[in-house]
């Protein structure tokens, strides 16, 4: 797997999102001092992998020729005239737009061009707060909660690693299970270390969730918008309001 930094300008992105047979809802604390409050900070998603799969609209400023709708086959690759076959699996959105522009150079003088992932369909999941890249991540080969992390550059010093949330299907009855990670390496409890299915969620809270139903029912207004889009869900040009954790204000549609 291969992540990338911040998008760029005329960028428009659209989120989406093997497993473990079952998942042991782990207990926790409900006396946790007052001072711990429970907080959510505004959600920041800075990366877009694209896999096999997605659907990718790419358009050249002045260009209708050069401007259409593509997706990402099986095999990783893309089909775009005039360059033919172009590896787009593992890359983000800003890095295949410089692939395209570097490519089009040949064509045309300082190409301009915006990339909007239209419908989302390959295998992700989302690693959301006190991770250094906090962003979706694709899934080539199962993976488990502690290497998500990892892979989305690790915890940040706010992290509280005993208290990790991971939400699990529809987000109107999700399975809540609270994963302390800190002793998958200071006590080798690899049962808390659980392998991640698609659409998976992991929230890691700046300090120790009590009470993660309550938690989550605070934490899904702003993730909800997000997790939509998994389902094919086109979201416009408002999608940089929901990576700050903010509502949008377009209409999402099918």
């Amino acid at each position: 797997m291969r992540h990338s930094k911040y998008l760029g300008l005329f960028l428009f992105i659209s989120l989406s999102f093997l497993g473990c047979s079952s998942i042991k809802q782990h207990s926790y604390n409900t006396s946790a001092p007052e001072k711990e409050k429970e907080e959510i900070k505004k959600l920041k998603v800075n990366q877009f992998i694209l896999g096999p799969g997605d659907e990718v609209e790419i358009e050249v400023w002045r260009q209708g020729d050069f401007s259409k709708t593509v997706r990402v086959s099986s095999s990783g690759t893309i089909s775009y005239l005039p360059l033919g076959e172009i590896q787009a699996s593992g890359l983000s959105l800003v890095q295949l737009r410089d692939r395209l522009r570097q490519g089009l150079l040949k064509y045309l003088v300082e190409p301009k061009i915006g990339i909007s992932a239209v419908s989302v369909r390959s295998q992700k999941i989302f690693v959301l707060g006190e991770v250094a890249s906090p962003g979706i991540l694709q899934m080539d080969i199962p993976i488990t909660a502690l290497e998500a992390i990892l892979e989305a550059g690790g915890f940040t010093t706010n992290a509280e690693q005993r208290s990790v949330l991971l939400v699990r299907g529809d987000l109107k009855k999700p399975r809540l299970v609270s994963l302390n990670l800190k002793e998958v390496y200071t006590r080798g409890n690899l049962k808390e270390n659980i392998l991640l299915e698609k659409g998976d969620i992991l929230y890691v809270p700046a300090t120790f969730i009590a009470n993660i139903e309550r938690f989550f029912e605070h934490l899904s207004s702003i993730i909800s918008p997000i997790v939509e889009l998994e389902r094919g869900i086109t979201l416009g040009p408002s999608v940089g309001d929901v990576f700050k954790g903010e509502k949008p204000e377009t209409t999402l549609v099918q």
